[in-house]
């Protein structure tokens, strides 16, 4: 699928910049053709003026600088005095003969452009481009007719046209291994978004085929026990925290969920930070005294600045760092909830003395379904605590950090930017 993908988007850029380069290079193609056609047309009539100058000046044209005029310029000259033509052999050889062309001229003259220029095409196929103008000499009166061969300048179209097709070639050659490579960066993320998806499809596959697996065991053995009996109470609580798991992990699952669809929905206002704190550590040091830590709190003398947040979902990130404190630091060790600014920011932090976090590690613990130790996991974690703290800190534009605990241990740091 990937793979097809990247082939579309690859044809799909090739094509449209393509298509921009081929418009392009005919506009030039089309300008450069005008160019060679005016710069044609600008030398014939400077031949033109030059051979009518000297008919006009000197009583008579010498017959070996009429050959090299034609012979370098590749044209036919044609002069009649009185009626009758001039004997010029004429020393430029065209592929008609040179009777018929100019017999051709003559009534070819009669339709002139806005330049007094003609066209005519003589029967091998060969194209000129002719000139007729009548003189009153001394002698009397005087026809001059001038045709140019048109193959020098059709030769330079034709390879202006040959250079173009070159460069269009290379240049669709250089933009297909653009587009190839534009489209894999742009390909990378759904590449990447896929894999995420499907190791985190088989992660939360595995991850709850063990509370439903215990939910049925607990169930199927209390259809077996005694009504009101020890064992089945037992059965009930352990059907019950097992459901209670399950829950936590289908609710976990659902914030990671509408966080990867951006459609996480939440309600932002205008917080006291020093009320959420001292809100969080009431709620949390109850249960950190029943798993037998002690859970203190540090602010700064002055206020903490205002945040913007949803109350709820930061409390939330909060807990799920001071639960995930209490599962990992030794029990009897102090856990510390604290606030402080920095600069235009707010770092709110909770800070243990456990095991601590390895460099390598600082990174990856907030990757889904990430546990530093597998077979060291406390019950009941599934891996996702630290992954919703990150996705909910993302989406209220801050950032969630693991350090170092001086002494030994690890702290993470929500850093929130401060309101005015």
């Amino acid at each position: 699928m990937i793979t097809q993908l990247r082939r579309r988007l690859t044809a799909i850029l090739t094509v449209m910049t393509g298509i921009v380069l081929t418009a392009g290079l005919l506009v030039s193609f089309i300008l450069a053709c005008r160019q060679i056609d005016s710069a044609d047309r600008t030398y014939f009539f400077s031949q033109c003026n030059a051979l009518v100058q000297r008919l006009t000046t000197e009583s008579s044209l010498p017959d070996h600088w009429l050959a090299q005029m034609e012979a370098d310029n590749q044209l036919l000259i044609s002069i009649r005095d009185n009626g009758r033509p001039i004997f010029f052999p004429g020393s430029y050889s065209p592929a008609s003969s040179r009777e018929e062309l100019f017999a051709l001229a003559q009534d070819a003259c009669h339709n002139v452009d806005e330049d007094g220029l003609f066209s005519l095409q003589g029967s091998a196929g060969d194209s000129y481009r002719g000139y007729f103008v009548q003189l009153s000499l001394r002698n009397g009166p005087c026809e001059v007719m001038l045709l140019q061969s048109l193959a020098p300048k059709n030769a330079r179209i034709a390879q202006t046209a040959r250079n173009d097709l070159l460069l269009l070639s290379l240049c669709l050659l250089g933009l297909w291994g653009c587009s190839r490579f534009v489209a894999s960066i742009a390909v990378r993320p759904v590449r990447q978004a896929m894999q995420r998806q499907a190791e985190f499809v088989a992660a939360a596959g595995h991850e709850l085929r063990s509370p439903v697996a215990a939910v049925a065991a607990n169930l199927q053995a209390l259809e077996s026990c005694p009504p009101g009996s020890e064992q089945a109470r037992r059965c009930q609580l352990a059907a019950g925290a097992e459901n209670g798991r399950l829950a936590r992990l289908v609710e976990d699952l659902l914030v990671l969920a509408n966080a990867d669809a951006m459609r996480y929905r939440w309600d932002p206002n205008e917080l006291d930070t020093d009320a959420l704190l001292i809100d969080t550590f009431e709620a949390f040091r109850t249960l950190a005294r029943q798993r037998g830590f002690r859970l203190s709190m540090q602010l700064p003398e002055q206020p903490l600045p205002r945040v913007l947040g949803d109350r709820q979902r930061l409390c939330q990130i909060l807990t799920c760092l001071l639960d995930n404190a209490t599962s990992y630091a030794p029990p009897g060790t102090e856990l510390l909830l604290s606030g402080k600014v920095c600069k235009s920011e707010v770092h709110l932090s909770v800070t243990d003395h456990g095991p601590g976090v390895p460099d390598t590690e600082k990174e990856k613990i907030f990757e889904r379904f990430a546990r530093l130790d597998q077979s060291r996991a406390p019950t009941g974690h599934f891996g996702l605590g630290l992954s919703v703290a990150h996705e909910l800190a993302v989406l209220h534009h801050g950032r969630l950090l693991c350090s170092d605990t001086p002494g030994g241990g690890a702290t993470f740091t929500l850093i929130l930017p401060a309101l005015p």
